[in-house]
């Protein structure tokens, strides 16, 4: 167990700041549904492949939730403000309200901010290798008949069964002298 306060802290600030709500667990056949659709769409082959994939599908999770994180705790920050405002101009109490529940929540928006732009990051880097692996598997795939000379095009093939059907009946043609 880790007793240092300060990484205890740091261990606890998904929980602080309420990304815990959003966690896979929370919902777990929503996530395995979505987890699922990734894995019908990327179809990966091999371990590495698979990872990534995985890596993608919880990265978009995240993704797709941060925004809903973000209005939570604003929502809830603009309620308490406005308990304390005053009743006599609500315009002006409740832009007021708005206006201090961006100040009170601050540093959360701004730690939800990076996660963001981390796991953007993650996710673009992540599916541009599963791409280009990807594309790599098929480019070896689609080139191993190359190498040993069995790749035909259509109008090729046509004619090679064109030239031994006529050779099979030249072949079985009787022989005539003129």
């Amino acid at each position: 167990m880790n007793r240092n306060p300060s990484k205890r802290r740091s261990a606890l600030d998904a929980l602080r700041v309420g990304l815990a709500a959003f966690a896979p667990e929370s919902d777990r056949a929503a996530y395995k549904h979505h987890a699922q659709k990734y894995f019908e769409d990327c179809k990966p082959a091999g371990p590495v492949e698979t990872h990534l994939v995985r890596v993608l599908a919880h990265t978009s999770w995240w993704l797709h939730h941060i925004p809903a994180i973000e209005t939570n705790f604003l929502n809830e920050a603009i309620a308490k403000r406005q308990e304390n405002a005053t009743a006599d101009q609500p315009p002006i109490s409740s832009g007021l309200a708005i206006a201090l529940a961006f100040c009170d929540q601050s540093k959360v928006l701004n730690k939800l901010s990076l996660h963001h732009e981390r796991l953007s990051i993650l996710f673009s880097k992540s599916l541009k290798q599963f791409l280009k692996m990807q594309a790599d598997r098929r480019a070896a795939a689609a080139s191993w008949p190359a190498q040993d000379g069995f790749v035909l095009s259509p109008a090729e093939t046509e004619t090679r069964i064109e030239r031994n059907h006529r050779l099979k009946l030249a072949w079985n043609a009787p022989y005539y002298r003129a």
